[in-house]
């Protein structure tokens, strides 16, 4: 059953409270959860468009089909809810103790991923990602309530005890969003701004939020994964001077501020939710036992959830096959951050991090979200091999006040992780399954070196892009977007030739990132992976049929000259260019354009009219004697590709 209803102009607040009555309860989207009676973990299972009901006491699994793309996870009471980012809906299910049972569908908007719910299960909020809005759904009818604006793809949300206050970590230019659902105009939350090392207090470190946030039980605590890069120092420049030692976007092999620096930032939170104080970045790279000998871990962070008792959080590391058990309390390392790691020129504390003490827990492949069952009992989510792996909280967390107890000695501690459970699914086929495991790898030697904490998934975030431009000697380079029929638009990379995905997988793993010894099928494993991506849900509701058309018509025109280089239907012609002062430019598609931001080759365009305003004057096609009416429509068919 599908349907979608008008807006209503109503808002219900039920009786505020500022902490839960269920201590286990999701606070935030996640790709796991426990169910209401913490006897089993609902897990999403995107590859199979469903949700698996794991019974931790008898081990069984029943998985219930939901739709194409399920993203997140949420309840409220009997009722479980998953956003379907290949529908653009949301599945409603019951949960009887034993399975789930397909309720209902219902549309919501394009490319949700993001869903969380209020405890009595009054409201829903949905995070749509490609119509760059939150939306308040009533929790009976499913009705639209409210919207607001929030800008760089909402993706990721958390909701206040209170019901007051929702969060939002949008993935694209290191947004941070607090929504009082009484106002309709959101609110920016500051993040920290850590400055890189050696750059003399420059500030050269690009915030990215990066998955699921989290607010603690009693509602005092926001916690969001991020990564803070440096984009900045050429990456192919050996002589940098900085801790980024190893050439491409290989990172220093050693516990420091580097290119990739993961963090876990903090936010102090008042009754209702608002924000009571400055945030603060946790530095989490550290030292995991998934290697013999060893492995710096740096790779992003994909979610974190706070323990019931608020004192500790499960950190997920995706492409570090790592589990993070980390306190929230900072560590004392004294004015000249002589206590951080021993690096005092270049120590997380130095450039603005605060250090914490954990504990680093090797995982299955792609730890993706974390379960609380008690204070002492994890679950974590690995979705590359459809897993559970449970964590004893309990043993890191007395690591852990070891540390606390010494800040001088080491800050962090390793375990191994807990029983495995079986794989809740079938996998790919085996080529795509095991292009996919190196796609999301930072610590397989084939792809990056040692330390580095980079895979190809870290700026081609869900296949897609990074939002972030990089320097290179010669050359400013933004990430492209894989989600744009990418199997039929080679030539590969911003310039010069590169004839297939393969090619291109060898070129950069064994390049910029600093692997070794990555054989021929391995890459095409990669590549079989890389074209089997979904392809982007466009947001076109709201958009005029005519104008559409008449920007078609505009834009295949002779006069404004886009379709010389962008013919449909893959909206490019796989030829190379000379243009803006660089040679031999592969011509991109435009296919999924409007969730591939910033645009042009050096990122300088931050938005679609930026690109029309850009060839007003003839350099790439001609929109100069365009009008403003006619420029919107342009702008319009561009957004429906």
């Amino acid at each position: 059953m599908r349907h979608v209803f008008g807006s209503a102009s109503f808002l219900l607040l039920a009786a505020c409270s500022s902490s839960l009555t269920e201590a286990t309860f999701p606070t935030g989207s996640q790709t796991a959860i426990s169910s209401r009676d913490l006897a089993a973990i609902l897990v999403v299972d995107e590859d199979h468009g469903a949700v698996a009901r794991f019974d931790v006491a008898g081990g069984t699994v029943v998985s219930t089909e939901v739709g194409v793309q399920p993203e997140r996870i949420a309840r409220a009471g009997k009722l479980v809810f998953v956003t379907l980012r290949g529908e653009g809906a949301l599945a409603v299910l019951d949960d009887d103790g034993v399975s789930l049972r397909l309720r209902e569908v219902v549309d919501v908007g394009a490319e949700p991923v993001g869903v969380v719910a209020r405890e009595d299960g009054t409201r829903l909020y949905v995070a749509l990602s490609q119509e760059n809005a939150v939306v308040e759904l009533d929790g009976e009818s499913f009705a639209e309530l409210q919207r607001w604006s929030v800008g760089g793809q909402p993706s990721w949300l958390a909701l206040h005890p209170s019901g007051r206050s929702v969060f939002v970590a949008s993935a694209m230019g290191g947004l941070l969003t607090r929504i009082d659902v009484t106002s309709p105009t959101p609110q920016a939350v500051a993040l920290p701004k850590p400055t890189g090392a050696g750059t003399e207090g420059t500030d050269r470190l690009s915030a990215r939020l990066t998955g699921d946030l989290w607010i603690s039980s009693d509602g005092e605590t926001l916690a969001v994964p991020g990564l803070f890069v440096d984009n900045l120092t050429p990456a192919d420049d050996p002589d940098s001077g900085t801790a980024v030692v190893s050439s491409g976007y290989a990172s220093s092999n050693a516990i420091v501020t580097s290119r990739f620096n993961p963090a876990v930032v903090v936010v102090p939170l008042d009754d209702l939710g608002g924000v009571a104080g400055d945030a603060r970045a946790m530095f989490l790279a550290g030292e995991s036992p998934i290697k013999a000998g060893g492995e710096i871990v740096r790779s992003y962070p994909t979610s974190v959830t706070i323990a019931p008792r608020g004192d500790v959080a499960v950190v997920t590391m995706e492409s570090s096959a790592t589990a993070v058990v980390v306190s929230l309390v900072p560590l004392d390392n004294g004015a000249d951050g002589s206590g951080d790691t021993g690096f005092t020129d270049i120590g997380p504390t130095n450039e603005g991090f605060s250090m914490v003490s954990a504990v680093f827990t090797s995982m299955s492949a792609g730890p993706h979200g974390a379960v609380f069952l008690d204070d002492d009992v994890a679950f974590v989510d690995n979705f590359l091999d459809r897993s559970l792996r449970e964590i004893d909280v309990g043993s890191a967390r007395e690591a852990i006040n070891v540390g606390l107890a010494s800040p001088s000695g080491d800050f962090s501690a390793s375990m191994e992780g807990g029983a495995v459970f079986a794989g809740i699914t079938d996998r790919l086929s085996d080529e795509q399954e095991a292009g996919r495991l190196l796609f999301y790898s930072a610590v397989s030697s084939k792809m990056a070196a040692d330390g580095a904490g980079v895979s190809c998934s870290t700026c081609h975030f869900d296949g897609r892009n990074d939002g972030l431009t990089w320097s290179f000697v010669d050359a400013q380079l933004q990430t492209p977007s894989l989600a744009a029929a990418i199997a039929e638009t080679a030539p590969y990379t911003w310039t010069s030739g590169v004839d297939t995905l393969a090619a291109e997988a060898l070129v950069t793993s064994q390049g910029r990132m600093g692997g070794t010894s990555l054989t021929t099928a391995d890459a095409k494993g990669i590549a079989a992976f890389i074209t089997g991506l979904p392809a982007v849900r466009v947001a076109t509701a709201g958009l005029d049929p005519a104008a559409l058309a008449r920007g078609q018509a505009l834009f295949e025109s002779s006069a404004v000259g886009c379709a010389d280089c962008h013919p449909a239907p893959l909206y490019t012609d796989n030829q190379n260019h000379d243009i803006y002062g660089l040679l031999g430019v592969n011509t991109p598609s435009l296919v999924g354009i409007s969730a591939s931001s910033p645009y042009l080759h050096d990122g300088a365009a931050g938005t679609l009219r930026d690109v029309l305003r850009s060839a007003a004057d003839g350099a790439m096609g001609s929109t100069g004697e365009l009008t403003a009416a006619e420029v919107d429509d342009l702008e319009s068919f561009l957004l429906s590709l």
